[in-house]
């Protein structure tokens, strides 16, 4: 959820909510580029084993943990006629050259699958797979995200077509902020009969269940997908959180996953708590499920930041102690689970607000430190998005584009970057020989990077095309292995 503006104090959102509804090595720009990365591949059983206390990392066929990292895409297909975000060809192509985005969160809406009931717009879907080519030519993965804010339409909101909004004729009235909308009592109602909590509209979730296979069945095959975000952001209705949560999401997801394995048995599928609590670093109470490839995608929304207090100053404690709240649930949710983690949002910030940038800045070397993905909200052509008009980086773009290591050849063990030098390090316990890589921004590496191991050696090769460093780590006995990336 994404209540930037909104200056309604925490405590109030809250208690609305709670009502009971040393080598060293130069990159050779000249040198050969590596072969391109696999999209995905699934690895052996055993390389989804957590380690001793943690939780499983997302792989590729060499064993690595493949960092996932990118941009929701796009808020403002929310509301456009055809359900399409803003993008062209050459926003993709920018993307992937100034932010390095390796993958995207692209919204899909069951209101443009689904318009009609039990009828199927393949049109809307042909336009989606003419995006999904443009990303694969970037070598962008693509998660296909089943989005909703409030419902759908019908309820002031988006993503559920009208036909499967029914909400007993109760009232609903939109509020400011519009997340309180949710407490409207048709709101509500609409959920219950979704969820099934009211027992009468079995039939709603039914086709929400097909509607995924649908999806799964055209685009199981692209070589765009890695995956599927079952559900943005899901809504209790009236039921308890804790209820909810492990007697109707935890089954509903069950159905989702089983339909889109009718036909695709490859691709990631991830789920998400309810945007009530976990945004803010509480755990949930989803249940284990069945399957492989499955990930835990939870949101990253401080309360205090989300009611306007500042990032700085006691303000800025406050923020960072309930990011280090919502890191340590995360990860014992994920072990739990026995799923990796992927951060399915974060952000949603003015970019001419300094305090914002840090923050943006500060989350994303948390990032770094687990060992994760995740993507930004979102690629808007507005203050809270990328891009100047002119689609150069604007300050948030420039905060967004700092390099990350994509491929870690084994389990991550930590990590950071020092915007000042522009030094990147990352380590990991090694697990493979296969090469790490990391993408490095052009603005800050123009002539190359000066890598250096904590022990052994190093080879490199740098691909200037992708702007991807891959680096080859030998010689070395150590149980954990540090890189430090630096400018030429």
């Amino acid at each position: 959820m994404r209540l930037r503006r909104t200056f309604v104090t925490g405590l109030a959102l809250a208690g609305a909510l709670a009502v009971p509804l040393s080598g060293a090595a130069v990159a050779d720009p000249g040198a050969p580029p590596p072969p391109d990365l696999p999209r995905y591949a699934e690895p052996p059983a055993e390389r989804h084993r957590p380690p001793v206390g943690g939780q499983p990392y997302i792989t590729d066929a060499q064993g690595r943990t493949l960092v996932l990292r990118g941009m929701n895409t796009a808020d403002d297909s929310k509301w456009s006629e055809d359900g399409m975000p803003w993008i062209s060809k050459e926003d993709v192509a920018r993307e992937a050259k100034l932010i390095g985005s390796n993958v995207v969160r692209y919204l899909i809406h069951w209101e443009h699958i689904e318009p009609q009931k039990g009828k199927y717009d393949d049109a809307y879907l042909d336009k989606v797979a003419e995006r999904l080519r443009w990303y694969r030519k970037n070598g962008i993965n693509v998660v296909l995200d089943m989005h909703q804010d409030v419902y759908g339409k019908a309820a002031t909101g988006n993503g559920a077509p009208a036909w499967a909004t029914i909400t007993d004729g109760l009232p609903i009235v939109r509020r400011d902020p519009w997340i309180l909308t949710y407490l409207e009592p048709g709101v509500v109602r609409a959920f219950d009969h979704l969820w099934g909590a009211t027992g009468k509209h079995p039939e709603l979730m039914d086709h929400y269940v097909k509607a995924w296979a649908h999806v799964a069945k055209r685009f199981g095959n692209d070589p765009a997908v890695i995956g599927y975000d079952l559900f943005n952001e899901p809504f209790r209705g009236s039921t308890e959180r804790a209820k909810f949560e492990a007697e109707l999401l935890t089954p509903a997801y069950q159905r989702m996953i089983d339909a889109i394995r009718r036909y695709d048995r490859d691709n990631w599928i991830f789920v998400e708590g309810t945007a009530e609590g976990v945004n803010w670093g509480d755990r949930t109470h989803l249940q284990p499920l069945r399957g492989s490839r499955l990930a835990y995608a939870p949101h990253l929304y401080p309360l205090e930041l989300d009611s306007g207090v500042p990032y700085e100053g006691e303000g800025k404690a406050a923020i960072q102690a309930a990011v280090a709240s919502w890191r340590k649930n995360a990860e014992q949710d994920a072990a739990r689970l026995k799923m990796p983690i992927w951060l399915g949002e974060h952000g949603f910030l003015d970019a001419d607000n300094a305090g914002f940038r840090a923050y943006v800045a500060d989350v994303l070397n948390v990032m770094n430190q687990m060992g994760i993905g995740g993507v930004y909200w979102s690629n808007n052509e507005s203050r809270t998005g990328p891009w100047e008009r002119d689609k150069r980086l604007n300050p948030m773009g420039q905060v967004l584009a700092q390099p990350y290591a994509r491929a870690i050849p084994g389990v991550p063990a930590g990590g950071s970057f020092d915007a000042a030098a522009k030094t990147l390090t990352v380590s990991w316990k090694p697990t493979t020989r296969a090469p790490a890589e990391v993408w490095l921004p052009a603005a800050l590496y123009p002539n190359g990077a000066k890598v250096t191991a904590a022990s052994g050696k190093v080879r490199t090769s740098f691909d200037r095309r992708t702007g991807v460093l891959s680096v080859w780590s030998y010689g070395s006995r150590a149980a954990t292995q540090t890189l430090t990336i630096a400018p030429r």
